[in-house]
């Protein structure tokens, strides 16, 4: 009899126990990890300049003068931040899910890490589009009618060409031993997989896309309200501070993630370094050595937006070296043009 109680007793305390533990979370099986020899290539935020980032692909040979992919089996990562504030979000957009196509076809591959810019569309933030952005996404909708939010909203809900390939996007890849994540990592990644990390994320995604349709009928079940952490502002791979290394208007912003930490973090998941958008470098050039974790983090924005005035740039990575790449640009003020040296 006593036996038989000790072994309820054992029981119930597993029960309790495993309603404390993490939440259940669902793989859809997405490849989040890349091999290859051939050249890898980053770029950080674009936030909405087209024509930067097909200059930047041009002076790199990854397309050609019309646009073309001309660059066969090697790997581009966008880092995130496609969108928003700038000029073009909605060409950009076009252009990237086009040329994602094109790698694919040649060999290649065009990786774009979700950004929290990407994010704001996909769950029905558009304050930070351009009016004439609105409007030709709207237009996508309802082609020669008035614009209304309501077919802007249609633009990024449900199943619109939009709003499926922001949920196809991964918020966290590795290509051979190279992380790459819009903002950055955080304890987090020490207690879920990437795999489901990933996965969770697009879940959000599209629990937000079907929630906010205008033409939606019904009661959406959400993922897990304690993973929503993963796509809110300032957490998640797409806002997280911990890496931080930035200045603003009160001063420094310092990491909140020990070095130590962050080498569990690369051991864990089996990488060297991670390279990271989201907070822009203090002179303009990507950062291959950050203040505190040295060549364990790679910085790559540098503000290549014409609205931020900053630098064309990019990473590259072959045969196991590490290189940067700034270009001079023409950047349009409001008092002309000015030539900005590097």
């Amino acid at each position: 009899m006593n036996r038989v109680l000790v072994f309820l007793s054992l029981i119930f305390n597993l029960m309790v126990i495993h309603s404390h533990a993490s939440p259940i979370l669902v793989s859809d099986n997405k490849a989040w990890t890349f091999q290859t020899n051939s050249r890898v290539m980053a770029v950080g935020d674009l936030h909405g300049d087209l024509e930067a980032l097909k200059q930047i692909l041009l002076q790199n040979k990854f397309i050609n003068s019309d646009g073309l992919w001309i660059a066969g089996s090697d790997h581009l990562v966008l880092i995130g931040d496609l969108v928003n504030l700038g000029p073009d979000s909605f060409g950009i957009l076009n252009f990237v899910m086009n040329l994602e196509q094109q790698a694919l076809s040649k060999g290649g591959r065009l990786h774009v890490v979700l950004g929290n810019h990407e994010v704001m569309l996909a769950t029905g933030k558009f304050n930070k589009l351009s009016l004439q952005d609105k409007h030709r996404f709207a237009e996508t909708q309802a082609p020669g009618e008035a614009y209304s939010s309501e077919n802007l909203y249609k633009a990024f809900t449900a199943d619109s060409i939009y709003a499926k390939w922001l949920r196809s996007l991964n918020s966290i890849i590795k290509i051979n031993n190279q992380l790459f994540v819009h903002a950055g990592l955080d304890t987090w990644a020490l207690d879920y997989d990437p795999l489901l990390i990933n996965s969770t994320v697009r879940a959000w995604l599209k629990y937000y896309q079907m929630k906010l349709s205008p033409d939606a009928v019904g009661f959406f079940n959400s993922p897990p309200k304690e993973t929503e952490f993963f796509i809110l502002p300032g957490q998640g791979p797409m806002g997280t501070g911990a890496l931080n290394d930035e200045k603003n208007e009160q001063g420094p912003i310092k990491p909140t993630l020990s070095v130590h930490q962050l080498e569990q973090i690369l051991n864990h998941l089996d990488a060297d370094s991670v390279v990271v958008g989201h907070m822009k470098t203090h002179n303009n050039l990507v950062s291959v050595n950050h203040s505190l974790y040295s060549s364990k983090v790679i910085q790559l924005d540098t503000g290549i937006s014409e609205i931020e005035n900053g630098n064309l740039s990019s990473l590259v990575l072959q045969n196991g070296k590490k290189t940067t790449w700034h270009h001079e640009r023409q950047i349009k003020s409001c008092s002309g043009t000015v030539r900005v040296p590097l």
